[in-house]
């Protein structure tokens, strides 16, 4: 017997339903094209444009213009806020911020009474406008706030992004240090504490010489990293000699002969007993690059970092529980209190950060 076109319908929306509550599409999420669930409910668009509309009636979808159709955030957790995160699409070897602080954090949230969804535009000469198409896109959702990556956002846009419905916060730092004479909203961890925290580090693993790799200067967190690294290595007579280069290729094998460069130059001035690579996203090639120059990264050279857990290195791991627990409780007052205003919030003290070492995969 032939099935109706309207059960072929109601079938097909009850299966994505199911995928809905079950998590395997999330909330906030945006589901696969109309072509992609035809092929593999093996029925026709028109089914799946029927099967959509009924799930957008029931609340539990939501349409985006030219961008697709998302799970509705508001009719699956009914009562959350809805927070959404916005940042840009780094480089292949960096990592996202707000993913780190907020995204690993999910399920605390949730606890506290927020719903994060996650955006991201790219980098480079699109980032001013893909940012604006974005923020129109969020507009047109009403969230019941945003948080924004400070170093996404141009000086000039503040003024604009402020004239919103909704509470706005920037998480973060500006590039190139807190903008006098413009109002806005921002959360910050002390970023001397993380500099701090390899020192201490070093101290524990014997080494009295280190060099900091990829200092850019005139950028805004690494000058006060760097602050709390010379400050503590002061107090331990730890000597600190700090390298603002770093390899800018993509290709694997040109980084590996770039950190080559880079390294060899390092040893004409200095012989550090380890390397501290904040904020690299990939260290493979520096290592290859060491153990190619003769040394034997872990042993005779140390390699400290936060965010590439790869045997060899000490992975310095931040617990952001007690910060986001923070955090959340001043987002909620933004959102609950209209005109409550926290300005530039530094939040010291709430971040744990542990040492260790993976020996082997």
């Amino acid at each position: 017997m032939r099935i109706r076109y309207e059960t072929q319908s109601g079938q097909v929306a009850a299966e994505i339903e199911k995928g809905i509550r079950t998590g395997v599409f999330p909330p906030g999420s945006r589901l696969p094209s109309i072509r992609e669930l035809a092929k593999a409910f093996q029925v026709s668009t028109q089914v799946i444009k029927s099967a959509f509309k009924l799930l957008t009636e029931k609340r539990l979808l939501a349409s985006r213009s030219r961008t697709g159709v998302f799970v509705n955030t508001d009719g699956v957790l009914p009562g959350m806020k809805k927070l959404i995160l916005l940042n840009e699409t780094q480089g292949p070897y960096d990592l996202n911020y707000l993913g780190r602080v907020f995204g690993l954090s999910e399920g605390l949230m949730i606890q506290q009474g927020f719903h994060v969804q996650m955006r991201s535009i790219p980098n480079g000469p699109l980032l001013p406008a893909a940012f604006r198409y974005e923020l129109h896109q969020i507009d047109m959702e009403h969230p019941d706030g945003l948080v924004i990556n400070a170093s996404t956002v141009p000086a000039e846009e503040i003024m604009q992004i402020r004239k919103r419905d909704y509470p706005v916060l920037f998480l973060g730092d500006f590039v190139h240090g807190d903008i006098p004479g413009l109002p806005y909203d921002l959360i910050r961890e002390r970023t001397e504490e993380r500099g701090a925290a390899y020192i201490e580090t070093v101290r524990e693993i014997g080494c009295r010489k280190i060099c900091v790799l990829g200092s850019r200067p005139g950028i805004d967190y690494l000058r006060r990293l760097l602050e709390g690294i010379r400050t503590r290595a002061e107090k331990y007579g730890i000597e600190v000699l700090v390298s603002d280069d770093y390899p800018h290729e993509h290709e694997d094998r040109e980084i590996v002969q770039s950190w080559k460069r880079l390294i060899r130059e390092i040893l004409e001035e200095f012989r550090p007993e380890a390397l501290i690579a904040d904020g690299f996203g990939h260290l493979e090639p520096l290592l290859t690059a060491l153990r190619e120059l003769g040394f034997s990264p872990g042993r005779d050279i140390q390699i400290l970092g936060d965010s590439d857990c790869i045997p060899g290195i000490i992975m310095i791991r931040s617990d952001y529980s007690e910060f986001v627990r923070s955090a959340a409780a001043v987002i909620r007052r933004m959102i609950e209190e209209p005109g409550y205003h926290c300005g530039i919030l530094e939040i010291a003290g709430k971040i744990r950060r542990i040492p260790f070492r993976l020996e082997a995969v």
